[in-house]
């Protein structure tokens, strides 16, 4: 029984930090490698490198903004306002899904962004993205981010950040150590 227990409790662990991908293998690698890319260039502040990364007619649907469209729009956007820079920024995909010449991907981001008075805030939010094949490349065609309800903030972090952001691997994990100290409890008993 106990091994079973232990079976349950790997198996739930697993469970909130798995990555789905399907579709062609070499197409999904193109996409997790333009995800990189476009982290490195928010990192690099270039904002002629993350336009790129749009096709020519893109959508970006900004937190509590209007839909920005095309990319020479999109380009202006990553321009960054002086004295901000981002320090840290990964993409962590939870699923890619690739059919033919279009693909989805949804997850989350992290970002830690240096203020123009010396002072960080750090945060992870969420995003859906439709990608475009584009000759033998993948473009982002829509791109949607936003954040959660600052209730979803532990409260230590509610004061660094620039807008109220749902800090996801702090949540993730809780949920862990909640499942951890839920199997400990059950052997203890």
């Amino acid at each position: 029984m106990k091994t079973l227990t232990i079976s349950f409790c790997l198996l739930i662990s697993s469970l909130l930090s798995a990555q789905t991908y399907s579709g062609n293998q070499e197409d999904i690698d193109i996409i997790l490698a333009n995800i990189e890319a476009f982290s490195e260039d928010v990192m690099k502040g270039n904002a002629e490198a993350l336009g790129m990364a749009y096709t020519e007619d893109a959508k970006i649907f900004p937190n509590n903004m209007d839909i920005t469209h095309g990319r020479d729009a999109i380009t202006n956007y990553w321009l960054m306002p002086k004295g901000v820079k981002i320090k840290y920024h990964k993409v962590i995909p939870e699923e890619i899904k690739v059919t033919e010449d279009e693909a989805y991907d949804y997850g989350y981001y992290e970002d830690t962004t240096l203020r123009p008075d010396g002072t960080e805030a750090s945060w992870k939010d969420k995003y859906v993205i439709v990608w475009k094949k584009v000759e033998n490349d993948w473009k982002i065609h829509l791109d949607i981010w936003n954040s959660l309800p600052a209730e979803y903030l532990p409260l230590s972090s509610k004061t660094n950040h620039l807008s109220p952001h749902f800090h996801q691997s702090q949540f993730f994990r809780q949920k862990e150590l909640q499942a951890n100290q839920a199997c400990e409890a059950y052997f203890l008993q």
